[in-house]
Formats: C-alpha cells, structure tokens, sequence
C-alpha cells in the first residue's frame, strides 16, 4: 500500500509539473489576432473600393478636361482674337 501510495505521489508531482509547463506555455503564446485580422481586411476592402471609386471618378474628371479642351479649342477657331 505505502509503496503505491508513494507511485502516485510521483506521478501526481509529475503530472502537476507537466501541468505548470502547459500552463507556461499557454501563457507565452501569442494571443489570437483573428478578430484583428477580420478588421483589417474589411478595412482593405474598403480602401479598396475606394481606390477604385477614385480611379473611376479620375477618368470621368479627364475626360471632361478633355472635352472642355476640345470646346474651347472650337471657341477660339470659331472665335479668333484680334
């Protein structure tokens, strides 16, 4: 009996050893970034669609300087000065 007493003492002091280091390791484990993560790629998302509703509004802007160009180039045919 005492000698089986003693076996599972040890093992009881090896396993709460075993557990310390587990918990250690838990611990000093980086925590989780994923909610993080999601954050940021709905940020990405949206810096994305507004590039892209940017570029869009950038070749509309363009082709209207372009357009206005080619208005006041026939203005001043049409209307030379003197």
């Amino acid at each position: 009996m005492v000698a089986k007493r003693d076996r599972q003492q040890a093992q009881i002091r090896t396993l709460e050893s075993q557990l310390i280091v587990l918990r250690d390791k838990i611990n000093s484990a980086p925590e989780d970034r994923s909610e993080e993560l999601a954050e940021l790629k709905e940020v990405v998302a949206r810096d994305e669609k507004s590039i892209a509703e940017l570029r869009t509004s950038i070749a509309l802007l363009k082709q209207q300087a372009t357009e206005l160009k080619e208005e006041l180039d026939a203005y001043k045919a049409k209307y030379p000065l003197r």
